[in-house]
């Protein structure tokens, strides 16, 4: 477009010029730049990917489900009849120690037993027993409980109530179960926070953002184009957190992967957000 006679052009109209003559979309060289620099630093490849796979994985093998645990008995010799280890042998959890009283005692004060089991009177067995446990301990309380239910049923008792147990075993209720998706918030509010407020407080302290607005690009542009990097960086790492959950620890989601998408995309941009606030304020690292 010429100027018409007699007049000149603004510094707007030949910085528009340029920009139609030139490159149209100067938000994917913003994407380009932000790639190549990703791609050379190897530590960002480190924290960005590979650290929150080895923490899901020490967290997750670290809080894993165990089998619970066993309970130590110490009885007293010649408290019970028949033996006890018979009467304890149909559960797996009791470990049972037959001892002297004295015995019994400094076992149960040093912690290597949680409860001791000891007649109710030194004639006769009829009128009971008596348990020996602290009740600030929780494993002692649980040892009272699974102890005298054993005897009692040992004793004759029957229950009024038929009831079944079944195991419940599916993923879901599990500590990795809720790490993953506090890992997947985790992710999307640094990557807002340092992938977009970090690199714009970078760009401003090495005066490059003032030299990117002297050109005729947009400020939009820069903006699109450090926000389109941003999740470029972030659909690997969220996918690829997602499937070394499902196939090292069984994480299985539910819902719609649709919704999970969805998430992610909503979350990267309030975090991304999030980050341009506080890059608008911050003036150092």
């Amino acid at each position: 477009m010429s100027s018409l006679p007699g007049k000149t052009q603004s510094d707007t109209d030949r910085r528009r010029e340029r920009h139609r003559a030139g490159r149209s979309w100067p938000c994917l060289e913003i994407l380009r730049v932000r790639l190549i620099e990703h791609i050379r630093t190897p530590e960002a490849i480190f924290w960005v990917y590979f650290f929150p796979l080895l923490m899901v994985l020490a967290l997750g093998t670290a809080f894993r489900n165990k089998p619970v645990e066993r309970v130590n008995v110490a009885v007293v010799a010649g408290a019970m009849t028949p033996d006890p280890e018979q009467v304890f042998a149909e559960d797996d959890r009791i470990i049972v120690t037959i001892a002297e009283e004295e015995t019994c005692r400094r076992l149960l004060r040093s912690g290597k037993v949680s409860v001791v089991v000891l007649p109710q009177s030194n004639s006769s067995q009829s009128d009971g027993f008596v348990y020996w446990f602290d009740p600030t301990r929780p494993g002692s309380l649980i040892a009272k409980s699974i102890v005298d239910d054993l005897l009692q049923r040992a004793g004759g008792r029957t229950d009024v109530l038929k009831a079944k147990e079944r195991q419940w075993n599916e993923p879901g209720g599990r500590y990795i179960d809720f790490l993953i998706p506090g890992m997947l918030g985790m992710g999307l509010m640094g990557g807002g926070l340092w992938g977009v407020g970090f690199v714009i407080v970078d760009m401003r302290i090495r005066k490059v953002l003032k030299r990117l607005m002297a050109t005729p690009m947009r400020r939009s542009d820069l903006l699109i184009g450090v926000m389109l990097s941003r999740i470029v960086f972030m659909i690997p790492e969220m996918f690829l957190l997602l499937i070394f959950a499902r196939y090292v620890f069984g994480v299985v989601n539910y819902g719609s992967y649709l919704t999970v998408v969805f998430l992610v995309i909503l979350g990267a941009f309030q975090f991304s957000g999030i980050g341009l606030l506080i890059a608008c304020r911050a003036r150092t690292m």
